[in-house]
């Protein structure tokens, strides 16, 4: 029981990092962006913490899926995990309008006459 618990609580942590990754990049990437967040150092020192957040939430749910599972298949599901959790975030947050999930933009039908 306990285990379950814990696989829980690392695939939220794991949800919560991938889902501040999605939100920093949409808005770090917006023209209203300050203009303090694109400059060097503290673009590299944001980068840098996702970076740490980002081999902490995998290290975490590799150990607690190694308890549950082979350590071979929790090393896969691991990646797993992460690669389906930032495609999903970064779908349900894109960085341009026309990338808005579940939408299609109507083909152009021209000027009327």
């Amino acid at each position: 029981m306990e285990a379950t618990y814990d696989i829980a609580v690392s695939l939220a942590i794991a949800a919560a990092i991938l889902s501040l990754f999605a939100i920093l990049r949409l808005a770090f990437r917006s023209p209203s962006a300050p203009s303090w967040t694109t400059d060097t150092v503290p673009a590299y020192f944001i980068a840098l913490l996702m970076t740490y957040a980002v081999a902490a939430s995998l290290f975490y749910l590799a150990y607690t899926l190694s308890s549950a599972i082979p350590g071979w298949a929790a090393f896969f599901a691991t990646f797993a995990i992460h690669i389906g959790l930032v495609a999903a975030f970064l779908k349900l947050m894109p960085v341009t309008e026309g990338e808005v999930a579940g939408t299609q933009r109507a083909p152009s039908q021209g000027v009327a006459a």
